[in-house]
């Protein structure tokens, strides 16, 4: 009965819809208002979520990706398909799960499923392999493990202005990267992925000639100052960062004879003698 009362103003709306012949917009307005799914129509078999749903659980995607970075999955496939049970073998992980995590990144393109228990890189996959241009495999390890455990605290961030890596791990970013080698690693290599996608186009924007001498601060592995001083013969340049970033820097010889690596703290204080830094 109290359904019953609570529907009449809604059905003499739709009443009065029908005989005005604006059923059509009524529809359409409902539609966006209360069902606002992304899908073809009712008759979809497989209708897709919300889309408030999906940017809710996107982590669930991110963390996918994360774990193929992390045990080398792109790399294991470089020379074709391979079954989940050999992938497995190679990573030291449980058959089964894997099978799972396979399949869950081939629905979302980073692997083709090439039969029911092989699988392949895709392109879109391809930049998880480490020793490639474009690479993202460190950059994608670093955001899901330290990255993704702080954004785990934004909510004490946002209600005590405090940062949230510092109430996830108990100390700050740099103090926990010179704590931990294999995280700082990662970092520094994960900071290099991103720089080798942005060299470029800062060497293309801005007009480095008559800049005899560069210091990159905080510039980790070197790479933005060695694309520079590759189109600017007569600069040379310091990269100066904390001296566990520096890892092994591949650069070319010329380059190399006009770069040098000077530790140090740029919270402290940072090389004067350059032209820019």
């Amino acid at each position: 009965m109290v359904a019953r009362i609570a529907l009449r103003p809604f059905l003499r709306v739709l009443n009065r819809a029908r005989s005005t012949r604006s059923l059509e917009k009524l529809k359409s307005l409902l539609s966006d208002r209360l069902f606002s799914v992304r899908t073809g129509g009712s008759k979809d078999p497989n209708p897709l979520p919300p889309l408030l749903f999906e940017i809710a659980t996107g982590y669930w995607i991110s963390q996918a990706v994360y774990v193929a970075a992390k045990l080398g999955i792109a790399d294991l496939l470089e020379d074709g398909p391979q079954s989940s049970d050999v992938l497995a073998a190679a990573t030291r992980s449980d058959a089964r799960s894997l099978y799972r995590l396979l399949r869950a990144l081939s629905s979302i393109g980073v692997l083709s499923q090439v039969d029911d228990d092989r699988f392949a890189l895709s392109r879109l996959g391809n930049p998880l392999r480490t020793n490639v241009p474009g690479s993202l495999r460190a950059i994608v390890i670093s955001i899901g493990e330290i990255h993704y455990q702080a954004c785990g605290e934004l909510l004490h961030s946002v209600q005590t202005g405090a940062a949230a890596f510092s109430h996830a791990f108990g100390t700050s970013l740099f103090e926990y990267l010179q704590q931990n080698a294999e995280a700082a690693s990662a970092f520094n290599r994960g900071m290099t992925n991103v720089t080798s996608l942005l060299a470029h186009a800062v060497v293309l924007a801005y007009d480095f000639s008559g800049i005899t001498s560069i210091v990159d601060v905080g510039g980790g592995e070197g790479e933005l100052l060695m694309k520079i001083l590759e189109l600017y013969p007569e600069t040379s340049g310091i990269v100066f960062d904390l001296g566990n970033t520096f890892g092994s820097p591949k650069h070319t010889v010329s380059s190399a004879e006009r770069c040098s690596y000077v530790a140090g703290n740029f919270l402290d204080s940072v090389p004067k003698k350059a032209t820019m830094s």
